[in-house]
């Protein structure tokens, strides 16, 4: 009986354990955060794996080969299970090496985790902390530039079975499992539970009845978000706003760049493609004369008389300029109900954000790291890092014009299935 309730209590078996399952639900409905949630099941537990130091396991094994006892010798060193030294026994020359390699673990043989699939990680490692020592502003898409040209015949027998992106994700592996990290901070102000709660109230009943008011291509979503022209988040050039209906129809994006209203970039539009808006702004960011003089009054205005005569309806997000009296006006003069979404909801209610930005973003990754991999290629007799500070170097009206360039295409990429899924999983 005694045994019985010590490996009851091993396993974390007591008496009340229903009050596990209430702890549960207290943790999970207190959760809060952006990205990722992570929920902690208070599970029943073994206790603490042993361990052992190599030395340990060594000093072990160099006393049961002096002719000492198994079970003696693991009982005189506290080791529980006598399995385990003759594992060690056999291992004795992967001891020997982990011990006199002051870089190993002090606990493992190494070869655990995951198999790295690229077989030149350590030279990789080593040009990332010399281009780091330079001070370089080193991103993955470099990485990958330096792993196709010096090993350009891996590269090219890796990526004749997976896609680029595989490519991508290997190499941040390399950099993460060697003290790199890629992190970017993120926060949300309402809980998981009540952001989904929010969905639902809303589609309910703000989009019944809109559903209701209007056909379905009719209802539009715009939205802003910040595109660079390199991945670099501290070199912001412009934000794109944009709109689309629920039946898959697309406007042209409407880029706002850095500057003053009046100047040479403003002078210099009529340079960019004609299947984009493009203007400027002090900050980069959409504010109440763009919203009012660009979009409502312009790009809407146009779409309104040349192709939707009928009623119209478009959702925005909580932005003053989105939701000011002026805006909803200007908005009713052509024919348009503006409907404001909840505050800090637009993760789950607005189609931009919930599937439409996301594949926008890669398919712009994807097309500069195209670009930024034809440039390197195309001067191949000067050093790689020379090569790489050429693209930093360019001017910054080449780099605007090829940023326009990148938007047009990668919004043409989106397709009316993925707008139509977007707005399916955000209930409208």
């Amino acid at each position: 009986m005694e045994e019985l309730e010590l490996r009851m209590l091993q396993w974390g078996i007591r008496d009340g354990a229903g009050a596990a399952g209430d702890e549960d639900d207290a943790a999970e409905s207190d959760s809060s955060g952006g990205g990722e949630v992570i929920y902690q099941l208070n599970l029943p537990s073994k206790g603490r794996r042993s361990t052992y130091s190599n030395e340990l396991k060594l000093r072990v094994v160099e006393k049961v080969k002096a002719g000492g006892k198994v079970a003696a010798v693991a009982a005189s060193n506290d080791v529980h299970t006598r399995t385990a030294v003759y594992e060690w026994i056999k291992n004795e020359d992967r001891l020997r090496e982990a011990c006199a390699n002051k870089k190993s673990s002090k606990t493992t043989l190494g070869g655990q985790g995951r198999h790295c699939v690229f077989p030149y990680a350590d030279e990789l490692i080593q040009w990332i902390k010399a281009m780091r020592r330079d001070d370089f502003a080193l991103k993955t898409n470099h990485c990958v530039a330096f792993v196709k040209e010096e090993y350009s015949s891996w590269a090219s027998d890796y990526l004749l079975t997976r896609q680029e992106d595989s490519l991508r994700r290997a190499i941040r592996r390399v950099a993460l499992s060697r003290g790199f990290s890629f992190r970017r901070a993120t926060k949300t102000i309402i809980s998981t539970q009540e952001l989904l709660a929010e969905q639902q109230r809303f589609s309910a009943e703000v989009g019944a009845e809109i559903k209701k008011a209007y056909q379905r291509e009719c209802v539009f979503n715009a939205d802003e978000t910040a595109v660079y022209y390199e991945e670099d988040p501290g070199i912001i050039l412009a934000e794109r706003g944009q709109s689309k209906s629920a039946r898959e129809k697309k406007l042209k994006p409407l880029v706002i760049f850095r500057g003053q209203p009046g100047g040479t970039i403003e002078r210099d539009m009529t340079a960019y493609s004609n299947q984009v808006l493009v203007t400027v702004q002090q900050n980069g960011w959409m504010d109440t004369r763009v919203w009012n003089e660009t979009f409502i009054n312009g790009q809407w205005a146009e779409f309104v008389c040349d192709e939707f005569p009928d009623p119209l309806a478009i959702y925005v997000d909580n932005l003053k300029c989105h939701v000011s009296e002026t805006a909803q006006e200007a908005f009713a003069s052509w024919g348009t109900e503006l409907v404001p979404l909840p505050k800090n909801t637009t993760a789950v209610l607005q189609p931009l954000d919930v599937g439409i930005m996301g594949p926008f973003k890669k398919k712009l990754r994807s097309l500069t790291l195209s670009y930024n991999l034809t440039s390197i290629q195309r001067n191949g007799s000067l050093p790689l890092r020379e090569r790489l500070l050429a693209l930093k170097r360019m001017s910054a009206d080449e780099k605007r014009k090829l940023l326009v360039d990148r938007v047009v295409t990668a919004w043409a990429a989106i397709d009316e299935r993925c707008i139509k899924r977007a707005w399916e999983k955000a209930g409208l």
